[in-house]
Formats: C-alpha cells, sequence, structure tokens
C-alpha cells in the first residue's frame, strides 16, 4: 500500500507539473496576443477589447474600457476647445488688424502675399477680406 501512495504522489507531483506546463503555455500566448493587439490601430483595438469583454463577460475589463472611452471624449472634448480658443483668437486678431490697417500696411500685406501666400493669409487673414 505505500508504494502506491508513492506511486500516487509522483502522479499527482506529474499531473500538478503538467498543470503549471499549460498554465505557463497559456500565459506566454496571452502575453503574444497582447503584443500583437498593442500593435494594432487604435479603432481596432478597442473594437477587440468590446468583443473580448462581451465574450467573457468581465465586468472589470468592461470598466476599464468605459473609462479609456471616457478619457478619450474628454480628450477630444479638450482638444475641440483648444482649436476653437485659437479660431477665436485668430478671428478677433483678425478683426482687430482689419480695423486699423492702414495704406503702409496694406502694402506691405501685398509684398507678403506675393512672397509667402499662406503666410500672408496666416498674418493678415484671406486677401479678399483686406
Amino acid at each position: 500500500m505505500a508504494r502506491k501512495r508513492q506511486r500516487g504522489g509522483a502522479g499527482a507531483r506529474a499531473s500538478s507539473r503538467g498543470v503549471a506546463e499549460e498554465a505557463n503555455a497559456v500565459a506566454v500566448a496571452a502575453a503574444t496576443l497582447a503584443e500583437k493587439i498593442s500593435k494594432l490601430p487604435l479603432a481596432r483595438r478597442e473594437s477587440l477589447l468590446k468583443w473580448f469583454a462581451e465574450t467573457l463577460d468581465c465586468d472589470n475589463l468592461r470598466r476599464e474600457i468605459e473609462k479609456h472611452e471616457a478619457d478619450a471624449a474628454a480628450e477630444e472634448k479638450v482638444l475641440e476647445t483648444i482649436q476653437e480658443v485659437r479660431r477665436l483668437i485668430l478671428f478677433f486678431k483678425l478683426d482687430l488688424e482689419r480695423k486699423t490697417r492702414t495704406d503702409e500696411d496694406i502694402k506691405e500685406a501685398a509684398r507678403k502675399w506675393v512672397e509667402d501666400p499662406v503666410a500672408a493669409k496666416r498674418r493678415y487673414g484671406h486677401i479678399s477680406d483686406w
């Protein structure tokens, strides 16, 4: 009977080794998959993560995705606000400059327009607005 226990113990060790090897293989596969996912375009990664969350029914993963979506939406809103502020600054700058135009100023703007229309448009606005 002692031998049976010993064999059972060895079998259990072999079994636990097999489980450990399988767990290690799964971990390696998961790491490889995570690396591949990280190289995908952002939109594809998001849709893939949503699919994983729904498939696995993992509340933590779903919460993380929602948090990142909220962060992305907030970041986009900040960028839109910055663009709007820049647009308003440019508008008021051009409006102010338009009000203070002199003959010399217009001649200088025309020279700049001939040299570099893009830079002149940035500085003085479109030539048709002078």
